[in-house]
């Protein structure tokens, strides 16, 4: 057994522990899930499978769909990828090349699947929301679904109408004792430039509303402070007010009224103490003006918080996740051999963060995430 050989059952075991990642993974999202719904009916409030709004309705269905297609796709993927390593197949140049081009097919629905997901995520997140942080439908949401669509509908024929010299071929390799793919280099560049387009798209689209969010931040924070100034200097007012008109009773009040000029002298008092009973009035109605404000501005903040961890989640998840497909592309690039190796975490990586930007996920995400979040909200100065 020559040396390369000698690596097929540490990397199909490597492969194997992914499949088994990704098997948690969907068992614990179903479980989860299954538990959202049964508090949700339990309290009252509207299922997933009943949203009051039909055409959310349709949205959330296509999204579940996706990421179900994508969830099994990663896992088949996976577990193909690391079958190839145990040497339990037919030795021959037909069935390698037939098996070469159904795992490239099938890691073409990886890929483009987990990009329809992000992109029907962000249509569903942000645009049936009436979000400020809506993308446009017709320049941005609807040409990427349309584009993502025809690139796969296009690998998908090429895998398996190109031949084999421009396309995608396979043989059995004597010296790592496993089928080894060949991939065309015109094919190849295609399917890199592909996804680096792909990525960095969903990058700009989804670190853009942390940007947005961070300026809105800053002008709450400013809007604060000049609030809270204009109230400092009325409440100043005010009690310079009542200290003059106070001032002014005691020194204006007669001692010793005689009995002719008695009522006179209460009238007098009278109007002297209308206006201070005025001020106290008006006092009052400010500081309830001022407290209701303040139970506003703290729901205000309240819901700002929550969206806040909301697009930090989504931030996180899909840096991550887009972060390791760049790793995949550009290592495989460099160095094809690498590929039976790194394809199977970066499945895994990528399953993980599309179950974890689900909210019946929090806690799980609150453990494995907590690092790149805090990072986040540090870089964005958020709370």
């Amino acid at each position: 057994m020559s040396s390369a050989a000698a690596l097929n059952i540490p990397i199909g075991i490597s492969g194997i522990i992914c499949t088994i990642l990704i098997l948690i993974a969907i068992i614990t999202d179903v479980i989860n899930k299954r538990k959202s719904e049964l508090l949700r009916k339990a309290s009252g409030a509207p299922t997933t499978s009943r949203v009051p709004n039909a055409k959310k309705k349709f949205w959330v269905r296509i999204l579940l769909i996706l990421t179900n297609f994508a969830l099994y796709s990663f896992l088949i993927h996976t577990f193909s990828v690391s079958l190839i390593r145990f040497n339990i197949y037919p030795q021959t140049h037909l069935f390698c090349r037939w098996l070469a081009t159904v795992n490239t097919a099938i890691y073409h629905c990886t890929r483009y699947s987990l990009y329809l997901v992000l992109i029907t995520r962000i249509h569903v997140s942000f645009n049936i929301n009436d979000s400020a942080y809506s993308y446009s439908k017709k320049y941005v949401i609807f040409p990427l679904l349309i584009l993502l669509i025809i690139n796969f509908i296009l690998a998908l024929a090429a895998d398996f109408l190109l031949p084999a010299e421009a396309g995608i071929d396979g043989y059995y390799d004597e010296e790592i004792e496993a089928c080894a793919p060949i991939f065309g280099v015109a094919a190849l560049a295609v399917n890199l430039l592909n996804d680096l387009f792909f990525c960095t798209v969903l990058l700009i689209l989804f670190i853009r509303p942390l940007i947005k969010l961070q300026g809105m931040r800053k002008a709450v924070k400013l809007q604060e402070m000049s609030s809270g100034q204009r109230d400092k200097s009325r409440d100043v007012s005010s009690k310079l007010t009542i200290t003059t008109n106070t001032s002014t009773k005691s020194v204006d009040t007669p001692t010793l009224p005689s009995a002719h000029s008695l009522e006179p002298a209460l009238s007098h008092s009278e109007a002297q103490q209308s206006p201070t009973s005025t001020n106290d009035a008006e006092v009052d109605d400010r500081m309830n003006r001022i407290r209701s404000m303040s139970m506003e501005s703290k729901k205000k903040k309240d819901q700002q918080h929550k969206f806040s961890e909301f697009v930090v989640r989504y931030a996180v998840c899909v840096i991550v996740a887009i972060c390791s497909t760049l790793l995949l592309m550009f290592t495989v690039g460099a160095i094809n051999s690498l590929s039976d190796l790194l394809s199977p975490w970066d499945n895994a990586t990528n399953v993980w963060c599309i179950i974890l930007i689900n909210k019946y996920n929090t806690k799980i995400y609150n453990k494995l995430c907590c690092g790149p979040s805090k990072c986040i909200k540090c870089c964005c100065k958020f709370d």
